[in-house]
């Protein structure tokens, strides 16, 4: 705040011009982890370890320092949104959407998360997280009446992959839709107060 005076006699008509610092307020934020599904994050990279894409992302996600990042909170704290997306819209990584505890988060992660079939309908899964996900009466609370500030991050192994024959000609149509749609987002002409932020994260090799 500045504060612009000349009529102040002890300034002898001089300008007087005084700062007063911004007090600063912590927002907490919702992570949207768009976690793929998909049957490829079965597959074993190295042999030496045994490990798969999922079994490496599971410990990436129980990591304390991730853990310590994603509920480290602010003035209205912080919370997780794990969905798990194959074909079709995504999914809660169990019965709610949004995860305010991090020993449920963890619990969740450990016990739940796992590999199914089908394809990686990658671009669907985005859309919906940055749109129709604001929908959800969790959700809606998290980011109205809490205040949370949304951030959407897709972990994924493969490319937008709808049927067997897709190659990057059949998805560039599809990624300018989803483009396009993300800009209006951004621009505010979605859900009221949903504006997130959509990161990418490339799992294997």
């Amino acid at each position: 705040t500045i504060l612009h005076d000349k009529s102040n006699p002890n300034t002898n008509g001089d300008d007087r011009v005084e700062v007063i610092p911004h007090q600063e307020t912590a927002i907490g934020s919702l992570y949207v982890l768009l976690i793929d599904g998909s049957g490829s994050m079965g597959i074993i990279d190295n042999p030496a370890n045994g490990l798969t894409r999922m079994d490496k992302l599971r410990r990436a996600l129980l990591r304390k320092d991730v853990l310590e990042s994603f509920y480290s909170g602010g003035n209205n704290g912080s919370a997780v949104a794990p969905l798990v997306f194959r074909g079709g819209l995504p999914t809660p990584l169990g019965k709610s959407w949004v995860v305010d505890e991090p020993g449920e988060f963890q619990r969740l992660v450990r016990d739940e998360l796992a590999v199914g079939s089908g394809y990686t309908y990658l671009y669907q899964a985005i859309k919906y997280a940055a749109n129709g996900l604001a929908e959800q009466p969790e959700v809606k609370r998290a980011v109205l009446t809490k205040g949370l500030s949304p951030t959407i991050i897709a972990l994924t192994d493969g490319f937008n992959n709808e049927s067997p024959s897709d190659t990057c000609g059949d998805n560039a149509p599809r990624l300018q839709a989803l483009l396009d749609d993300l800009t209006q987002v951004r621009l505010g002409r979605g859900v009221g107060g949903y504006q997130p932020d959509v990161f990418t994260v490339g799992l294997g090799r």
